[in-house]
């Protein structure tokens, strides 16, 4: 960051002169300083051997010091804003340039008599920028679930923040179990695959918000594909912005995105000093297995409305034995992979019997359950009431169909 000239600050390298002093000095030489991209280019560090003094005259010239010593302190690079007279030291390297647009600097020599010694460096940017830059917000829901939810899964190009408010709560992302419960989230990264099903007899309650970013964040990557604590403070900030959202007030899309931004800052900080995750450590076998995990989580929700899908036929598509497969879902997803595609079938017949564009009997022939009484004992099991009584309470059914026929309860 640019640095106040301050006699402390720069009693190391020279001493401040007073602005009515700069008539009685010599200058010898003016010099055109050019803004320059500090977070791409290279600096010249030039070397005095003798007393030099610089002015500035117009602009918003920088000046770059830095001294060689057994201190730590003394060899750092530090960044002054020029805005008073100076003489440097003899022993100190250092540059100029200009925060914004050319500058124009005295110099009491010439370059020339300044020492041919010179070290290119790269300064970084010495304005304060953020490293985490949202761009937008594309959804932000709160959703709260019964203890039977299943969400058979996703992939998109966004991230996607998942923040449990109550219950307990699976986040599958990458082949990897992630459990969360309240209080915790986890931040999925682009273009992963994820799913959600819910543990334990309560319901459950849970935010996600997708996002972009305008660029790169160091500061987001390492918080995501890991489990997180929340203080009091971050729960405030995410709740807020389902109230700004519910509220619809003067500026609550600006408010919304400060609220996020606060969030996931303070969560960084928090996570600095916490446990580094193992997720980027992981031996090669693990990584290959939750690679596998993953594509017959695909492969099976793709293949829903196949009626003969079976066990088998998921790992032969990626090209395991049934045996070796059985053991991968019990392991990374904690059920067997015929459990999981029961229940897949079970959360997309639910979203069939909503919409209410199919009848009860029509939603089990076209997901494969065996027989219709098949069925309604598996969606009783599942969500604690039958799916003829679900069509009834919850469809929106079109004009001329009955979406509760030829239902056994």
């Amino acid at each position: 960051m640019v640095e106040h000239l301050s006699p402390s600050a720069f009693a190391a390298f020279g001493e401040i002169l007073d602005e009515r002093d700069v008539p009685k000095l010599f200058f010898g030489i003016k010099l055109q300083v050019p803004a320059a991209d500090l977070a791409q280019q290279k600096l010249r560090l030039q070397h005095i051997s003798a007393p030099l003094l610089i002015a500035r005259q117009k602009g918003m010239p920088l000046l770059y010091l830095t001294r060689t010593g057994k201190s730590q302190s003394i060899g750092q690079l530090r960044c002054f804003y020029l805005d008073k007279p100076v003489r440097l030291n003899p022993g100190v390297k250092f540059a100029l340039t200009s925060l914004t647009g050319p500058a124009e600097i005295l110099l009491g020599q010439s370059l020339n008599q300044v020492g041919k010694e010179a070290e290119e460096v790269y300064p970084g940017d010495p304005c304060v920028a953020s490293d985490f830059d949202p761009d937008r917000l594309y959804t932000l829901f709160f959703q709260e679930k019964d203890p039977a939810f299943f969400f058979a899964g996703e992939q998109h190009e966004p991230y996607e923040l998942l923040y449990v408010t109550s219950g307990f709560l699976h986040q599958v992302a990458g082949g990897i179990d992630f459990p969360l419960q309240e209080g915790q989230l986890m931040i999925c990264r682009p273009d992963i695959w994820h799913m959600q099903y819910a543990s334990g007899s309560q319901p459950v309650s849970f935010m996600t918000i997708s996002f972009s970013l305008r660029k790169p964040s160091r500061l987001l990557e390492d918080l995501t594909q890991r489990v997180l604590d929340t203080d009091r403070r971050t729960r405030q900030c995410l709740a807020s912005m389902i109230s700004e959202q519910d509220s619809q007030s003067f500026a609550w899309a600006d408010v919304c995105m400060n609220y996020f931004r606060e969030a996931i800052l303070r969560m960084s900080r928090q996570a600095y000093f916490q446990e580094d995750p193992l997720l980027n450590q992981l031996p090669p076998e693990t990584a290959r297995e939750n690679q596998l995990v993953e594509s017959a989580q695909r492969y099976i929700n793709t293949h829903l409305w196949h009626h003969q899908l079976r066990v088998p036929d998921i790992a032969s598509a990626v090209s395991i034995s049934s045996s070796y497969l059985s053991s991968l879902f019990r392991r990374h997803l904690g059920m067997s992979p015929g459990k999981y595609l029961n229940r897949a079938r079970l959360s997309e017949s639910r979203r069939l019997l909503k919409e209410g564009s199919y009848s009860v009997s029509e939603v089990a022939d076209l997901l494969g359950f065996s027989t219709l009484q098949h069925f309604s004992r598996c969606f009783s099991q599942e969500f604690g009431l039958p799916p003829s009584r679900y069509a009834r309470e919850y469809a929106m059914p079109k004009e001329g169909k009955d979406s509760s026929a030829d239902i056994i309860d």
